[in-house]
């Protein structure tokens, strides 16, 4: 939750107890809030809050998550004219921050501003709350279209922010509104196909006694980390959800409900189970693996942001009892790819340019491989951990998972043991800080190429000898394979990155696979 949401709710909370001494309290503190508003109508940051009281205004996305709750307050009756005034100016400054955000901020190729899912939907809600309160038809015009670029892009391109222990809440809440204040039954449906899509997604790669999702994501705060119910805020398990005000601007959105098939197939889960999607024009490509008490997930594609998961691994009995696995614990930006067969990964690292840190963060060569700092295996409390040498044995709820790691120079695969550190935080002192107490296993921060070979099994399984790995270049392209038959192929390019290259052309796959539901390119935006 933003930090100031709670100055929002005190202040929401005194005007609802109706006395004057109460009113007079919830003024001063939206005054104060005003107070750090940027006036300055020719900065980058015009409209923009701080994320808290006391700091500096250093995000573009403050006002697009502020703007409803301002636009709810300015229609509080019996204002004071002069509070009734600046905070309808707040609201203006708001509305102008959010329409020029786009126009100065530059991003990298994998989070253009249509994949940037919960802040582009924040978007498209600021310009219909906008138009809705002040009577403004172009602000509502803008809406439309803005939302029609979304729409089309997630119908033919995929979702990037399906789930993520926060960002994905920000959709849902956000879509409902959309579809609560939608000026056209168009828009109404399509935002309600785009819930559906959601949370079809969600059910399958969620595991239902771990009450967890279990695939790669683009971004993740590691809240899976730590014990609890994972099910989306209720969103899953077909709960009546009414929409969070602190997305509506007050406005009542009727409660959302998945479709009961998936809700069914859900519940009644057969085991194993696998689900496959991919998002982006770039893209990334997710899959889930699960058994009855344990998953195994994974994204392949390169980079994608600070918060991305490769590869998690979850096994136990309930939400409350679950050990959990994530690569990269601590977030960082070093490319990732995943060849994952059912309870086995090939998982291999890199720590060259890469197009965040050439088009929108502009590392230099010499900044590396600093500028992705360490890349590790991020561990839950509860896992029996067991070194030898360049093999990890973890073991928790009679599974046992080992990850044999390698670092590659050259065309030579070197076996190398994983360093354990203790984190308190998971941003790297890079972005998006995080606190945290994380133990991670980490690779050499030096090597330029780095992986591992993940197998998932029950207990009871004697553990198989050393994978052995190896490595090929040739034309141009690198080989990575292990004996089991997985293998990643990557096209390098002189200036530094890779493609990906697939045994199947990735634009003739499904969007999104599972054995009760398939969607391809262009479903969605069929009118039904």
């Amino acid at each position: 939750m933003p930090s100031n949401q709670v100055s929002f709710d005190e202040i929401r909370r005194l005007l609802q107890t109706g006395n004057t001494a109460a009113r007079a309290d919830a003024y001063r503190l939206l005054g104060s809030l005003l107070d750090g508003q940027i006036q300055d109508e020719t900065s980058i940051f015009v409209g923009q809050f701080p994320w808290a009281p006391n700091r500096a205004v250093n995000d573009l996305n403050v006002a697009l998550f502020r703007l409803p709750m301002l636009i709810e307050l300015l229609a509080q009756p019996d204002l004071p004219p002069a509070l009734a005034e600046r905070l309808d100016r707040a609201v203006r400054l708001a509305l102008l921050g959010a329409q020029r955000r786009w126009d100065e901020e530059i991003f990298d190729l994998h989070r253009d501003h249509k994949a940037y899912t919960n802040i582009f939907l924040l978007y498209v809600q600021a310009l219909l709350l906008g138009g809705r309160h002040y009577g403004d038809e172009r602000l509502t015009r803008c809406a439309l279209a803005q939302w029609q670029r979304w729409y089309s892009h997630i119908a033919y391109y995929g979702i990037d922010e399906f789930i993520g222990s926060y960002f994905d809440s920000v959709d849902f809440d956000v879509l409902r509104t959309i579809r609560t204040v939608a000026p056209d039954d168009r828009m109404r449906d399509q935002a309600t196909r785009a819930l559906d899509h959601l949370a079809t997604i969600q059910h399958a790669v969620t595991h239902p006694r771990l009450k967890l999702p279990v695939c790669g994501r683009s971004r993740d705060k590691r809240v899976c980390l730590t014990p609890g119910d994972q099910e989306g805020r209720g969103i899953l398990a077909g709960a009546d959800v009414a929409s969070d005000n602190r997305f509506s601007a007050g406005i009542p959105a009727p409660a959302y409900r998945p479709p009961p098939a998936i809700v069914d197939a859900y519940r009644n889960r057969r085991f194993p189970y696998a689900a496959s999607g991919r998002a982006t024009n770039v893209p990334f490509r997710y899959q889930s693996w699960q058994s009855e008490h344990a998953a195994l997930g994974s994204m392949t594609g390169g980079n994608y942001f600070w918060q991305q998961i490769h590869c998690m691994a979850a096994v136990g009995e309930s939400s409350s009892q679950r050990e959990v696995l994530v690569m990269p614990g601590a977030y960082t930006i070093a490319n990732g790819y995943v060849r994952q067969s059912a309870n086995r990964a090939l998982c291999l690292f890199s720590r060259r340019p890469n197009t965040y840190l050439r088009t929108q963060k502009f590392a230099t060569d010499k900044e590396l491989p600093d500028a992705f700092g360490s890349y590790g295996v991020g561990l839950s409390e509860g896992w029996t951990r067991e070194d030898a040498g360049s093999r990890l044995f973890l073991s928790a709820y009679e599974h046992r998972i080992i990850i044999d790691s390698f670092t590659i120079k050259g065309q030579t695969v070197k076996p190398v043991a994983l360093t354990p550190v203790r984190r308190d935080s998971l941003s790297q002192g890079r972005f998006h800080a995080t606190t945290a107490d994380l133990l991670e296993y980490c690779f050499p921060d030096d090597a330029e190429w780095f992986g591992c070979c993940l197998q998932l099994t029950g207990a009871e399984v004697p553990p198989p000898p050393t994978v052995r790995v190896t490595c090929r270049r040739r034309d141009g392209v690198l080989t990575v394979r292990e004996a089991g038959g997985l293998l990643i192929r990557l096209a390098l390019q002189p200036a530094g990155g890779e493609t990906e290259l697939y045994e199947t052309d990735w634009r003739t796959l499904p969007l999104f696979e599972s054995p009760e539901t398939t969607v391809w390119p262009g479903d969605l935006a069929r009118e039904r």
